[in-house]
């Protein structure tokens, strides 16, 4: 299983404020996040954490898979908020 973001976005990193973001265009990110919205949760992780300021949210993180790529709602989160970037190939599957 391939990961969706490009960086790990996680707490665990040495560094985790620190992860590629992208620009996306207003219609690119509104599709992006339809896809990683779309999808039924398959596993919960504890609670979202905002690796920029190290808020602890009252959301459940939960991972997601379309059969081929994984990410969490902690990704969506991050992309949404701070532009982060998934990759190349799951950003043409996700947004075509």
């Amino acid at each position: 299983m391939k990961k969706a973001t490009k960086s790990s976005i996680t707490m665990f990193e040495s560094n985790p404020y620190i992860f590629d973001v992208r620009k996306y265009t207003a219609g690119e990110k509104e599709k992006l996040l339809r896809y990683m919205k779309s999808f039924e949760p398959y596993a919960a992780a504890g609670k979202i954490t905002d690796c920029v300021t190290g808020e602890r949210l009252d959301e459940e993180d939960v991972g997601y898979t379309d059969g081929e790529f994984m990410w969490t709602s902690q990704d969506i989160y991050h992309v949404n908020l701070y532009n982060a970037s998934v990759s190349d190939e799951f950003f043409k599957i996700a947004t075509k």
